[in-house]
Order: structure tokens, then C-alpha cells, then sequence
């Protein structure tokens, strides 16, 4: 995934970022979802607020960026505005794995043991995240198929949350056979417990 700008500054952070659409795109586009922390901030500074629905069009040295639910909807906008251009099909496994993550850290912790704390992706140690992208990524590369024009992000929480059971996940999505199959591969990486350490960090169990 191309990397954020750093935007931050001893001025505090600015709103968005420029989603001016007025040159010519010659090369093909790459869309990609833009993963907004807890308080609707980018990787690089910039503040979006909520809801958490900010798509980056990059081609070239050209970038802008667009609210929308879906890719698709997106592609749309940028064909409107630019008619005749083609799209990379690339996945965006950071959105996938910040999805699944700050599902985990929402919905995992105990109740008691949270104590009204709040938990967000950064929430996990170190270790933790490196042993749940090697799980993540043997998962996407297993169905990436079945995965491909899906959201990457809303993937990422439906894997977190059918591997575990929830009342939500790929089975209820409208995916049909697609859903039934996402469904039993993540049923079969099991259950995954998540508890609070020593250190106030999130741990996978």
C-alpha cells in the first residue's frame, strides 16, 4: 500500500487532505482504502473525523482522496471524472489487517477485565501483531480469490469475527457461495481469545 504522507506538525494536524481531481490520469489508477485510527486520524497525521470511509486514488506521482462505502463507488467517481482509465486489481492487505485488529481489540477483551477502558489496533504488543499478520496474510493468500472487490477493511473485522463465532461475519454479508466459503476457512483457524497483560497491552491467545 502506497505510504501515508506525514502531514503532522507543531500546528496540529490538518483537515483531510487535498481531494483536488483536475489532472489528466495517463497511468493506471490504484485505489486503496485509508485506515483511520480511533480518533479518525491517517497514518500520517491528518484528521478525518468519522465515519471511517476515506478511499486514496493514487496514479503516478498524482494522489487524491474521496469518501465513499465501497471501491466501487469510487471507481465510479474517478471514471466520471476521468472516463476511459483502468484500475489495478492490487489487494490492500494493511486494511484487511488494521480491520481485523481493531475488531479484535472492540470485541475481544473481557468486560471486567477492559473496565471501560477503550482499545484500538496500537492496542496490541509487538509480538502480537507480527504472530496475527502471519495468520492474516496466510488467510488472504489461501481465498484471495473469494476475497478480491471486497472491502478490505469490513474483510478484515469479518475474519476476526467468524473465526470466533460472533452474530456477524462472512456468512450474513450477502455473499452467497463466496460467504459459505470464507465462512469455513476462517472457521477452521479456530477461536482466538484476546486478555489484558501486566503492561495494560493487548495480547492474542
Amino acid at each position: 500500500m502506497p505510504k501515508m504522507p506525514d502531514v503532522s506538525s507543531r500546528y496540529g494536524a490538518p483537515m483531510g487532505r487535498d481531494t483536488n481531481m483536475t489532472l489528466p490520469i495517463t497511468e493506471k489508477v490504484t485505489i486503496f482504502k485509508v485506515v483511520l485510527d480511533s480518533g479518525g486520524y491517517d497514518s500520517g497525521g491528518a484528521y478525518w473525523g468519522t465515519p471511517n470511509n476515506v478511499y486514496c486514488i493514487v496514479a503516478g506521482h498524482f494522489r487524491t482522496y474521496h469518501r465513499a462505502k465501497t471501491r466501487q463507488e469510487v471507481e465510479q467517481y474517478v471514471l466520471k471524472v476521468q472516463p476511459g482509465v483502468m484500475f489495478t486489481k492490487e489487494f490492500d492487505f494493511y486494511a484487511f489487517f488494521q480491520g481485523y485488529l481493531s475488531c479484535a481489540a472492540w470485541s475481544g477483551p473481557m468486560e471486567d477485565e477492559a473496565k471501560g477502558r477503550t482499545f484500538d489496533e496500537d492496542s496490541f504488543t509487538v509480538d502480537d501483531k507480527k504472530a496475527a499478520e502471519k495468520e492474516c496474510k496466510d488467510f488472504v493468500e489461501a481465498n484471495l480469490e473469494d476475497l478480491a472487490n471486497l472491502d478490505e477493511e469490513q474483510s478484515g473485522h469479518d475474519f476476526w469475527l467468524t473465526r470466533n463465532h460472533h452474530g456477524a461475519g462472512f456468512w450474513d454479508r450477502g455473499y452467497r457461495a463466496k460467504g459459505d466459503r470464507l465462512t469455513k476457512s476462517a472457521h477452521a483457524w479456530g477461536g482466538c481469545d484476546v486478555w489484558i497483560g501486566r503492561t495494560g497491552k493487548l495480547h492474542f491467545q
